[in-house]
This record gives C-alpha cells, structure tokens and sequence, in this order.
C-alpha cells in the first residue's frame, strides 16, 4: 500500500524534464524520480548548470568558447594557442565555428558566435569576471586567484569565484539574499570542506582539514579583493558559507567531459604533423586527461635502448594516441547542476549523464547544457540513478567502495548489496 501510495501520490519537491524530486529511502536524503514510463535511451532533462568552469589544466591544452566550451577555430589557431608550429594545410582543418573576440577592450576570452558572447556578457559568470570590465586591482585579484588554484591544483576554489559570480547576477536581479543562498547552496547536500579532507583515509597525506582550511583562509583574501564593494554579496563572503559551498562541489558536482573535435582526425594528424609537435601534443594533452585510471605500463619501454630508443617509443605512443582518437584529450571541467545534485549514485546507473552545445549543434540556446538519458526503460516510480564516478561501474565490490569512499558514504546500491551477500555465501565476487 505504501508503495502505491508513493506512485499515486508523490510528495513532490520539484520538476526537472521528466522526473521529480522527492525524498527517498535509506537515509540519502532527496533524489530524482520518473512518474511515468520511460523507454530506453530516452533523455528524461535537460539544463543549463547554474555555474561552471574549464578545468585549469585543460585550458592549457585547448582553445574554447567561454560560455559553452567548445573547441573552435581551426588546427592551426588549435596548434598556435598551445605554442606549436602549424604545418602548410592546417588552417583549413576546422575544429569548431571560428571563434569571435569578447567585445571588451582587454578581454582575451573567445567566443563560438556572437550569440554565444552576447549571452555570456549578460547571464554568465564572464558577465562580471570579464577583464574588459573589472577595474585593475579586481583584475588582479582574480589572476592572483586563478595562480593560486593552478598552483594547488583545486578547481573549486576557481569555481567559487565563478558562483559568487553568478549569485551576484541574482542578486541583481531582485532576489533576495534567503533565495539566492536557497538557489546555489542550500537545497543541496553538503558538508564543511575541511570535514571532507577526513574521508581520503590517508589516500592523499597532504590533503589534511588543516591544508584545506589554509587553502580556503588565502582564497578568501582573493575573493574579498575580487568582489570589493559589492554590497549583495556581502552575506556570502565568510568562511563557514564558503566551506559548504566547497563541500557542495565536492559531494555533488558534475564533471564535465567534451570531446575534442580533431580527435576523430587521427591519420590526417599523422600525416600532417611532425614527429617533433606529435610528441609534444601527446605530453601536453596527457596532462589533461580526466580519467579515474591510467595505465603505465609499457612507460620504461626502450629504457635501456638509450635516447634514440626512448624518442623511437616516444613517437610511436604519440602516433598510436592520434590513431586511437586520444591525442587530443577531452574538454573538461566541473559543473553544479540541479538535477544532478538530487540524482543519487548507483554502481548500476540507470542514466548517462552527457553535455551539449549549439556549436555542436544542441540545444538551439546558447551557453553549456547537460542532459540525462536512460540506459534501459524505467518504469513508474523507479529512482533515477547516475555513477559518480563512471569508471567504478563493473569493477570488483572492494574497488567500487574505496573509490566511493571520498563522497562520505558507504555505497548500498543494489549491485554492492548483492556482491556482499554472495561474498558472505562464501561466492567469488569479479
């Protein structure tokens, strides 16, 4: 009876597309729902994210749109960006739309269509980030941030700026400081960010709570400059509400994955680049690779055969990378969604969570979008379930928990129960 009860009369907190938000079982606070039937493969929503940022390490390796991250240009704008030399031929390979200057004298972001900047320029973080537009010590400010976070390697901190941003343009816009926190923090789940430094179990010994708050005491000297005189946002600038919005991000951010354009190219690269830029784009781009795992073996290959062995091998993995399609490693970045931060982890998702752009040709709206869809039908009632980390899915029971570990709980989805009761039955568990 209950369960009929929840079909025929949800208590519904929300709407995203096709599912609702209500509150679940087990403890997890609120998820998302399908009401109705939904056949396999079929999106159930779609959203802008209400902030998010290209991650630093990938910015060095790509050239994109500000407002939605997509590549764009040509091979030759693509190799010039990184400092490389581009051959006769490849300022005819089209990456993306050719890429359009922000209108603000000093700006050097880039843009995939006016459309695209005349958006960001109103309704984006770049809207109030924008060089053009800070004065000079606020410019500063935010250089000074952007160095500290590539120094540390935590892109929240960048990210915090860039919601901060976008709270502001709430702000802004007539609400109230209680609906802006609700909007872009409180609805969500969270924990102090230092607090979370305690789930690494000694994964990562330099990343302590102490280390954390450090990190977030000198960002906040940055944000402080950064967002000077900006009476709305006043409230929103102290520690404990920063250390939950980094909390936020950590437990239930997205992270975003583009692929690169020119990756699909792979013998049109070997045959157009020199060994020596091969090799080059191979280290740079390696350096943005977004993957839970690497594999290294093979990396002494030719250690003993000296140097002409070591670049024999070099060049090889580099051409093998341009073949396979992962020369160019993927745009990537963080994202706070809506529907994702409601959307529960399963070992077993239900859902792929992928990102569309109008340079690539969706949605018909400009900026960054990000939209779910099913894996296999869902029928009414059914909880909507994403993988927080994709790579865990089919790996061993011991794995798929160690690597959920960082997220503050202990995974009970139905695949980690079932190869626990058949550990306990004495069964081998792959």
């Amino acid at each position: 009876m209950r369960r009929r009860d929840e079909l025929e009369n949800p208590v519904v907190l929300g709407r995203h597309g096709r599912c609702i938000v209500r509150a679940v079982d087990g403890g997890m606070g609120h998820g998302l729902a399908v009401p109705g039937f939904v056949p396999g493969g079929a999106e159930i929503w779609r959203e802008r994210p209400l902030t998010y940022v290209q991650s630093p390490c990938s910015k060095k390796c790509v050239l994109v749109c500000t407002a939605c991250l997509q590549p764009g240009g040509s091979l030759a704008s693509q190799l010039s960006y990184l400092g490389l030399p581009a051959p006769d031929g490849s300022a005819s390979v089209a990456v993306g739309p050719h890429l359009v200057p922000c209108d603000q004298p000093g700006c050097d972001a880039v843009f995939c269509s006016e459309t695209c900047r005349d958006w960001a320029l109103e309704n984006s973080s770049h809207a109030v980030l924008c060089a053009g537009r800070l004065p000079a010590a606020r410019l500063e400010a935010l250089r000074a941030l952007e160095r500290f976070v590539d120094k540390h390697d935590q892109e929240h901190l960048l990210l915090l700026a860039h919601t901060l941003a976008q709270m502001l343009l709430f702000r802004r816009a007539g609400n109230s400081e209680s609906d802006t926190a609700g909007r872009f923090a409180r609805r969500f789940a969270t924990k102090h960010w230092d607090v979370l430094a305690e789930n690494n179990n000694g994964a990562d010994a330099e990343d302590t709570p102490e280390y954390r708050r450090r990190c977030l005491a000198e960002a906040m000297g940055f944000l402080l400059d950064l967002f000077a005189g900006e009476e709305e946002l006043e409230p929103f600038l102290e520690l404990k509400f920063l250390s939950g919005l980094m909390g936020t991000f950590e437990l239930v951010n997205v992270c975003i994955s583009i692929p690169h354009p020119v990756s699909t190219q792979g013998q049109l690269l070997c045959d157009m680049l020199d060994a020596g830029t091969l090799m080059q784009l191979h280290d740079l781009q390696r350096g943005a690779d977004n993957s839970d795992s690497s594999d290294d073996e093979g990396s002494e290959a030719g250690s003993t055969a000296g140097i002409e062995g070591e670049e024999s091998s070099h060049v090889s993995a580099a051409m093998e990378a341009a073949c396979h399609g992962t020369l160019f490693a993927s745009v990537v970045g963080t994202a706070l969604s809506e529907a994702v931060a409601f959307t529960n982890h399963s070992c077993l998702p239900n859902i792929q969570i992928d990102f569309g752009t109008t340079a690539a040709g969706e949605p018909p709206e400009p900026g960054l979008w990000v939209h779910a869809t099913t894996q296999r039908p869902l029928i009414p009632g059914d909880e909507v379930l994403m993988a927080y980390v994709p790579s865990i899915v089919g790996k061993p029971l011991a794995v798929r928990q160690r690597r959920m570990r960082k997220f503050g709980f202990q995974c009970r989805c139905r695949s980690c129960i079932t190869d626990e009761m058949l550990a306990a039955e004495g069964d081998q568990v792959a």
